[in-house]
């Protein structure tokens, strides 16, 4: 950001109040009571856990503040990232229920939870150990920047966080966490191999004990290849270096991460064109270049201040610059367009429990993002205070909570110079019953909001007004024999939901963004099982979601760009103690174009089968040499599965990635 940015004077004074107030507290500590029953080995402050134990997704117990939701929640572990043999973060969490993973061209990856269609990136929240990744335009989530070896787990949560996080947790929050061990004296992994399109990758992670409470650890990896279409070539490192210093009663953790992604785009693609050329045809003369370097800061300082009173206050700062350089095939010069993208974030929290399991969070959220770009320069600033209350009558357990956020938004463009504040509140009330040891249902009320982007408002048309969604969710989980199974359904209603509305001249990529002319409702069910057996495990999960338009003059049609199956069965077979083979079926349900509201382009261009459904078949074999040393071999889309997860109404599609074959070897000590 610019050195003449102002700072919030709101943020420092809540700050200056909450420090003073935990420095008061710490010297005078509030009486006696009960020892928190899910505080870790340091006695440091931690919300509550409830984690979904359904399908192979593991039942934890974290400091991470998604934990305080009855919502259905699932966590991928370190050993689901292992046994998937994930490279990145995308692929770490394909398979989880009603998630679908979308990238275009080696950028910025997408999740959509619960049918949220073209605009899923400002509708789901990506954090970095409790930080949001998520930009203040349209660029998505840069999850490249983090190394998968150091992540222990990731939580997912949908259409949870309303209250948490705010805005933009409309269809749900994604939280990566990464950790330290405490108790080695020293630790690390490599990991390199090769696969198909030339591609190499190499991934090394070292870290131990300084002394009894003071760990550190650094880790680098690359991965490279020319691509499976013509000009996709795309070259990813990263580096990171973090700390944990461990107090009586908490620690301070300190983390640094840069990041440089390369990648080149051939384009979209058309329906004719695949016929004549196939998938991996690129235009011979034009191509964009992509580059984005990311530098990204985190702090977090976690204490119990005495026996009822904890504090937990973290924060980041991210900074990236985006060069972008399309090329001209009529021979006039290439075009350059520069983009730098600069953030601060941090959340302080304070959890006073007042009787067995019970207790009150009360937070500030502060935020500041700049995006300066060749075209246009916009700032936002926001600020939130929320409280949750969570306890227990009888065997029930109740989560009650609200929020007020507060934004203040400057957008300058060649089109358009304004400036914007809105207010927005978010409320949630959340109740559990276990039923049996192994068993419980949970009902789940949650009210939250989204202001449109910096890039939504520089391309602006009509009223403006801030997306405000209800849900309504019930669940049921249950165990019994080797089964675990969790059930759920859910409604979401939708009002001035923020869309992309295509130019009816059916200019390519040309537009408005508005306020949608209508409700949307979305009505799904999703089952996940998961069964344990002595020599191998499988599990199934099945999602369905109903985008339907409600009112306005598109009522009675299906909201588009959302697929209403998806589905994913795995399995994990152990034939001897050392070697074990892996596999996970993938099926997407067929979708209307992402700008298709009047619902036209299915019936009267699918001869093309580009709506179709499909579905991928990954599977791979590990054999554990000893301790220390694994082999492996897989494939990606097996069965070369031709498909695209990005289409607009003009029929623009982006082909996805063909089989990839890899294999390598890992060493851990």
């Amino acid at each position: 950001m610019k050195k003449g940015r102002k700072s919030d004077k709101k943020f420092i004074v809540s700050a200056c109040c909450v420090l003073t107030l935990s420095a008061f507290v710490n010297c005078y500590t509030i009486g006696t009571a009960h020892a928190n029953a899910h505080t870790n080995d340091n006695a440091s402050y931690e919300l509550d856990t409830y984690t979904v134990k359904a399908s192979r997704y593991k039942e934890t117990s974290t400091d991470t503040l998604s934990d305080l939701s009855v919502n259905n929640k699932y966590v991928v572990t370190k050993e689901d990232i292992e046994r998937k043999q994930a490279r990145t973060v995308a692929q770490a969490l394909n398979g989880i229920p009603g998630l679908m993973v979308t990238q275009l061209a080696g950028g910025h990856e997408r999740f959509d939870m619960r049918g949220q269609g073209a605009t899923a990136a400002s509708n789901v929240i990506v954090l970095y150990n409790g930080i949001p990744l998520n930009s203040i335009d349209m660029a998505g989530v840069n999850t490249r920047q983090i190394a998968v070896e150091q992540i222990e787990r990731i939580e997912v949560i949908p259409g949870g966080g309303m209250v948490m996080y705010g805005d933009g947790a409309i269809g749900g929050i994604i939280n990566i966490i990464t950790s330290l061990p405490k108790d080695k004296e020293y630790f690390g992994n490599i990991d390199t191999g090769r696969s198909s399109w030339d591609g190499k990758y190499v991934n090394g992670t070292v870290g131990g004990k300084v002394n009894e409470n003071f760990v550190i650890q650094g880790s680098y990896s690359n991965w490279q290849n020319d691509g499976y279409r013509m000009h996709s070539a795309q070259d990813n490192s990263q580096n990171s270096f973090n700390g944990r210093y461990f107090l009586k009663n908490g620690y301070i953790d300190a983390r640094y991460s840069h990041s440089d992604n390369s990648f080149e785009n051939p384009g979209m693609s058309d329906p004719n064109t695949l016929a004549k050329y196939g998938p991996k045809y690129g235009y011979e003369y034009f191509w964009d270049n992509y580059r984005y370097e990311t530098d990204n800061f985190q702090l977090a300082y976690n204490s119990q201040l005495s026996d009822k009173l904890g504090l937990l206050v973290y924060g980041g700062h991210s900074k990236g610059d985006m060069k972008y350089v399309s090329a001209d095939p009529w021979g006039m010069g290439s075009s350059v367009y520069l983009t730098d993208r600069e953030q601060d974030y941090i959340k302080t929290q304070l959890k006073y429990n007042y009787g067995n399991e019970n207790y009150f969070v009360f937070g500030h959220d502060y935020g500041n993002g700049e995006v300066d770009s060749s075209s246009s320069k916009a700032e936002r600033k926001n600020n939130a205070f929320y409280i949750m209350n969570k306890h227990n009558v009888g065997k029930f357990q109740l989560i009650e909570g609200y929020r007020h956020e507060k934004f203040d938004v400057s957008a300058r463009s060649k089109y358009s110079s304004k400036d914007y504040n809105f207010n927005t509140n978010s409320v949630e009330f959340s109740a559990l019953y276990p039923y049996s040891v192994k068993g419980n249902v949970y009902f789940n009320f949650s009210q939250g909001t989204r202001i449109p982007n910096v890039d939504e408002l520089n391309l602006w048309s009509g009223d403006l007004e801030a997306q405000k969604t209800r849900n309504f969710e019930i669940g049921v989980r249950e165990q019994f024999g080797i089964t675990t199974a969790n059930l759920s359904t859910f409604i979401s209603n939708t009002e001035n939901e923020i869309v992309y509305y295509p130019d009816p001249r059916k200019t390519y990529f040309s537009g408005k963004n508005m306020n949608f002319d209508g409700d949307i409702k979305r009505t799904g069910v999703t089952l996940a099982l998961d069964h344990q057996f002595d020599k191998w495990s499988l599990h199934e999960n099945i999602s369905y979601v109903n985008p339907k338009i409600t009112s306005g003059a598109y009522e009675g049609n299906r909201f588009p760009g959302v697929s209403k199956l998806i589905s994913n069965v795995g399995f994990s077979y152990s034939f001897t103690n050392k070697l074990t083979l892996n596999g996970d079926w993938y099926y997407y349900d067929g979708r209307l174009a992402e700008d298709d509201f009047k619902n036209k382009y299915y019936t009267i261009k699918n001869k093309y089968k580009v709506f179709d459904s499909y579905s991928l078949f990954n599977v791979n074999l590990d054999y554990k040499v000893d301790d220390n040393l694994n082999i492996y071999m897989g494939m990606r889309n097996a069965t070369n599965r031709q498909y695209a997860t990005v289409i607009t109404s003009s029929i623009a599609i982006y082909p996805e990635n063909g089989r990839e074959v890899y294999a390598g070897m890992k060493y851990k000590f």
